[in-house]
């Protein structure tokens, strides 16, 4: 009687880490999977502000060949030529930053299948095991480089912003300064 309860503890216990494997395994698969759509969605970030920078910059030299009228004065012509100056820098920051939030990709993926292929030997719960633990690290190594992609991808909504508020300023005084030189 004994040994048939020990026996019966063994495989109850047996049971119960597969379970905790197996409920661990999904977890982690489904982790993984938010943290790469989570990846997607800042690629798309990144995106739409190298996009409204290229829009802005763009907006902003069709307006300066509109207002360079033929009867500009040289020092009118000259303002408006260091005015562009911020707006170009600005516009510069969005790209980089956008391009460093793109550029911050190496994701690790688990299992990969050579890795599966070396294991075989193993058992089923012992590579679980080693699974979770790779998957473990992989999240922490990935989540690493999310935080550095979201840093990036918040420096390039910054300098949108700016650059969106030095287009602001630079149309206003290109519209008003030449009415205060005439």
């Amino acid at each position: 009687m004994t040994q048939h309860s020990t026996n019966t503890k063994h495989k109850a216990s047996e049971t119960s880490e597969k379970s905790s494997h197996d409920l661990a395994f999904t977890l982690m698969q489904e982790c993984i999977a938010v943290q790469h759509d989570q990846v997607d969605k800042l690629d798309a970030k990144a995106n739409a502000a190298q996009v409204s920078a290229s829009t802005l910059i763009g907006a902003a030299l069709v307006l300066q060949a509109v207002l360079l009228g033929a009867n500009s004065t040289l020092l009118h012509r000259l303002l408006q030529v260091v005015a562009l100056f911020p707006l170009l820098l600005a516009y510069a920051f969005v790209m980089y930053y956008a391009g460093k939030g793109y550029s911050v990709g190496e994701y690790k993926r688990v299992p990969t299948p050579g890795t599966l292929l070396q294991n075989l030997h193993m058992t089923e719960s012992e590579i679980k095991q080693a699974l979770l633990m790779a998957m473990g690290e992989a999240f922490a190594i990935n989540e690493d480089n999310i935080q550095k992609k979201v840093h990036a991808i918040t420096r390039a909504h910054q300098a949108l912003k700016i650059e969106t508020a030095v287009l602001i300023v630079v149309l206003l005084a290109q519209t008003i300064l030449p009415y205060f030189l005439s």
